[in-house]
């Protein structure tokens, strides 16, 4: 049988405002953005125990447009969650060797439905 989890997330949050440039030329996370990580990981501490993937897995988005920006990208909402995800530790890392697809839609709802199967 192949595992399967979902986790909600809050509305998604585009790259374009996820760093911002230091007068030293380098790049941090902004204050939104690390409050928008902070809601997300809140979010999936709520829901129970999160179970660990360390086989590869597909991840499917269902990413809300209720509230968002016409002018947001769907592949923006990407990133960030697959950030959160790693951070958690539901799965081990980003790259290829985990992640073998990655799938988004925009639905009618507000948040961000993440859903991580193992990889078949």
């Amino acid at each position: 049988m192949t595992r399967r989890a979902v986790f909600h997330l809050p509305r998604p949050f585009s790259l374009n405002n996820k760093d911002a440039n230091l007068p030293s030329g380098g790049r941090v996370k902004t204050a939104a953005y690390r409050a928008w990580i902070a809601e997300a990981q809140a979010m999936i501490m709520a829901a129970g125990p999160r179970p660990r993937f360390d086989r590869p897995v597909m991840i499917h988005l269902d990413v809300g447009f209720d509230g968002v920006s016409p002018l947001f990208d769907l592949d923006n909402a990407i990133k960030p969650a697959l950030d959160v995800l790693v951070g958690m530790r539901i799965i081990p890392d980003d790259r290829r060797k985990f992640v073998q697809r990655v799938s988004a839609q925009w639905c009618a709802d507000e948040g961000c439905r993440a859903t991580v199967e193992e990889f078949r």
